[in-house]
């Protein structure tokens, strides 16, 4: 997501926001807003903005919004709940741009505690703790542990501007080169993908991969797919599926039933079951899920590291798209992969 650039004004009865966007294609169907006392919300993909106010607002029919093609960026215009209160702090945006409860400036102190507290992920300790029941109820703890922090942890999408000038680095002939980016599993990587360019790269679409941002990468995938889009290719499959289904595949596509949603309906019917027998076990309750012979083996031989991670928001949803990509793809062949499946699963990722 992209935090697009904006400005806020005022009069007596409303709160004018512009918010500038440009290089995509949109419907008006596509854009949402939502009000709720002193926070707004507006998302149109890839861009997203939330901003909190000192004072409430009141979503009405005096609400508006209009889209001015010239200057690309989307007016909108909404109630004060009290009319002639004054919105303070209107031209700061970091203060506008904060998550709950977070602090918009973190003293020394704070940023040393934070620094002593850790990282969010670390290493667990994972040797026998005694019998296998004591082991049992310590990973029913663990669960525990791990679910009262996650319904506390601030999941608010932290937001940045993006820079207005990208960044540089001085070049050894005194000029300006542009910086190399980091991307992959925790920013690890660099230098990885330009190689594969020479080469007829299928997957990555992106012409300066190691120098773009994030934001960069997803602006330059959005142009490109609205190029790509073919409205009468989505027309054919739509007309085809609705008066000649029986010449499509896309019916028994529709019709295939996951193994996995298989398994999950069977451990809600057998839940239900305990629950009304009285026989719940406390703790946070999850699907048995086993691994057949060959899936062991590939997690064996996986390399044992350790990893410690600030925020684990851009892994979380990564592993999103992951999990969307494969089933798509599981659907798409009715539970068989194929020899394109990494391909298709890779492309839907990027």
């Amino acid at each position: 997501m992209i935090t697009p650039r904006f400005t806020v004004d005022q009069d007596e009865e409303f709160l004018h926001i512009d918010i500038k966007i440009s290089n995509i294609r949109f419907s008006a169907q596509a854009i949402e807003m939502v009000v709720n006392e002193n926070l707004f919300v507006f998302s149109l993909p890839p861009y997203y903005l939330r901003l909190r106010f000192s004072c409430n607002l009141i979503e009405d029919e005096r609400a508006h919004s209009e889209f001015v093609s010239k200057e690309e960026k989307i007016r909108i215009r909404i109630p004060k709940l009290n009319k002639g209160e004054v919105f303070p702090d209107l031209d700061l945006t970091a203060k506008l741009l904060a998550r709950m409860n977070e602090p918009t400036a973190v003293s020394a102190s704070t940023i040393e505690q934070n620094k002593q507290r850790g990282p969010l992920i670390q290493e667990m300790d994972d040797s026998p703790a005694g019998t296998q029941d004591g082991n049992i109820d310590q990973n029913q703890r663990n669960l525990m542990q791990i679910e009262q922090e996650a319904t506390n942890f601030n999941w608010e999408v932290e937001q940045k501007l993006p820079d207005l000038v990208p960044p540089t680095s001085a070049s050894s002939d005194g000029g300006q080169s542009t910086q190399k980016q980091k991307y992959g599993f925790n920013d690890q990587y660099s230098d990885m993908i330009e190689v594969s360019l020479s080469n007829g790269n299928d997957i990555n679409d992106l012409s300066a991969p190691e120098t773009m941002t994030a934001d960069d990468r997803v602006m330059e995938r959005l142009i490109k797919e609205n190029i790509k889009f073919d409205p009468e290719y989505y027309a054919n499959d739509y007309l085809t599926l609705k008066y000649m289904p029986d010449e499509t595949a896309l019916t028994s596509v529709l019709k295939w039933k996951s193994p996995y949603k298989k398994l999950f309906l069977k451990f809600q019917k057998e839940n239900k079951s305990q629950e009304d027998n009285g026989t719940v076990s406390s703790g946070p309750q999850v699907p048995e899920v086993t691994f057949d012979e060959k899936e062991q083996t590939l997690m064996r031989d996986l390399p044992n590291k350790s990893y410690f991670i600030e925020d684990p928001r851009p892994l979380y949803y990564t592993l999103i798209s992951i999990l969307y990509a494969y089933f798509y793809e599981l659907r798409s062949n009715e539970g068989d992969l194929t020899v394109e499946s990494g391909w298709t699963v890779e492309t839907l990722i990027l």
